[in-house]
């Protein structure tokens, strides 16, 4: 249901782009995205929107075992880190 809302595509694109950035970068990046959005959304919501994205750009670029890793810890930090970031009028 959420691949066919399009929900999936940008982060996955985010993600994919994201990742011909030097590599500190490639892991920040994706995990600030992540973290601004779970302010706006909500963190389960976005943890599982961050980890579909993550899945979907794996299987585009066909990332390796480890920087798929890297990037999932990057999406629960993001997650974690959103409420005392961003806090937002909800």
């Amino acid at each position: 249901m959420i691949r066919k809302a399009g929900a999936i595509d940008p982060y996955a694109n985010f993600i994919t782009r994201d990742l011909m950035l030097p590599s500190v970068l490639s892991l920040l990046v994706p995990s600030l995205i992540i973290t601004v959005s779970a302010s706006a959304v909500n963190n389960w919501p976005m943890t599982m929107l961050g980890l579909l994205s993550i899945e979907q750009a794996s299987a585009l670029s066909g990332l390796s075992a480890d920087v798929a890793s890297s990037l999932i810890f990057s999406n629960i930090i993001g997650n974690n880190l959103s409420p005392t970031s961003f806090p937002l009028a909800r």
